[in-house]
């Protein structure tokens, strides 16, 4: 009798596991008919988003406005209508702006929309406040309603105010859904802080155990996230996949030199993920002249090329020409724009004292390609 039960008991095991195993088989290659639906939004809205990351912001709009009246639940809704508002602050216009967010407010303050969707819109927000931090008569025009209306700076010049609002929108995110763009991001701007000279109430070392706190948090998350039962979806763009990858060089590369507490090669290999993550994205079929992701890429190049002569100086010379050997045929007015943002296109117009027009004078007596760049550019040698 109890071989019968042990037996019997058995059966019911392999079936339970069978039965697990169906619903698995079942929900990933049979999904029902609301992640099926959100399947094919997620598939058609492809191109708006290629015409998105690519400036075509007409298309883009027209597609996604289609899309959302056909979206199949809520949360794909949701998902749209965060790429319309980046679509529309993205466009420029006073309208869009306006109407962008508009959408901004109702997300955010639905709590019934998913966490990340949430997440994802305040995550866009800080990106559209960094395309404008040195005008904050926009966040006031924008963002003057809860709860945005509290994150902008009560003290400072008006771009540390606008800083403050970054900030506190990536907190905001990160206390809702924590994502690696956010933590890589919050850890930027403690970066950005100390290589400004920027007040703070912290000491150096502090603000770098911060930065290495986030960038930890940063690297545990997944870049994907369930978008139906079966439908994974990346939450980044390609642009924005690489980007992280730079903040989170720069930041491990300041505070492992503050704090001494890890070795060089680990913040040189931070630096070189981000060209890995490159790679990657470029085997996806992604076009990697897309001014945005050349802009982060030169960018790179800089700030990569920094380090190394910063830590290791002229027993690395032939790796600094190596990296900076693109800047020699860059003419592209859209990098160059881009670039200006970063203060890596805009070196003539920066005073004498400042640390990035040090740094590139620097490295253009290193690298004839660099320092081509910077003649192009306007600089005086």
């Amino acid at each position: 009798m109890r071989s019968s039960l042990k037996y019997i008991a058995l059966v019911i095991i392999a079936l339970l596991l069978a039965a697990g195993a169906t619903f698995y088989y079942v929900s990933i290659y049979f999904p029902g008919k609301e992640a099926q639906l959100t399947m094919t939004s997620i598939k058609n809205s492809k191109p708006a988003v290629d015409a998105l990351y690519t400036g075509q912001y007409d298309i883009a709009e027209t597609n996604l406005r289609a899309l959302i009246e056909q979206a199949p639940t809520k949360s794909e809704r949701a998902r749209l209508q965060v790429l319309l508002m980046a679509t529309l602050f993205d466009a420029g216009k006073d309208s869009a702006n306006a109407e962008a967010a508009s959408i901004a407010y109702n997300l955010v303050n639905d709590y019934s929309v998913p966490a990340w969707i949430r997440a994802t819109a305040y995550n866009t927000l800080a990106r559209v406040v960094y395309a404008h931090i040195n005008d904050v008569s926009f966040y006031k025009t924008y963002f003057n309603k809860p709860p945005f209306d509290v994150y902008l700076g009560t003290s400072g010049t008006n771009q540390a105010r606008m800083w403050d609002a970054y900030f506190a929108l990536f907190k905001a995110s990160d206390e809702i859904y924590p994502t690696s763009m956010a933590e890589y991001s919050i850890a930027g701007y403690y970066f950005m802080l100390l290589v400004t000279n920027s007040p703070i109430q912290q000491t150096r070392e502090e603000v770098a155990a911060l930065m290495q706190k986030y960038v930890a948090e940063g690297d545990t998350r997944d870049d994907r996230v369930s978008q139906a039962p079966g439908v994974a979806i990346s939450l980044y763009a390609p642009y924005t996949l690489i980007l992280n990858q730079l903040i989170r060089a720069q930041a491990t590369a300041l505070s492992n030199k503050i704090l001494k507490n890890h070795p060089a090669e680990e913040s040189e290999t931070a630096y070189i993920k981000v060209k890995t993550v490159a790679e990657y994205v470029q085997s996806t079929g992604v076009d990697m002249n897309n001014p945005k992701i050349q802009a982060v890429l030169f960018t790179w190049r800089f700030a990569y090329a920094d380090f190394l002569m910063t830590i290791f100086g002229s027993d690395r010379a032939d790796d600094i020409k190596t990296v900076l050997a693109p800047f020699g045929t860059l003419t592209s007015t859209s990098v160059i724009n881009f670039l200006e943002k970063g203060g890596v296109g805009g070196i003539q117009n920066l005073p004498a004292t400042n640390e990035i027009r040090i740094k590139a004078l620097k490295l253009a007596n290193v690298s004839p390609e660099f320092k081509a760049f910077l003649t192009r550019m306007g600089v005086k040698f």
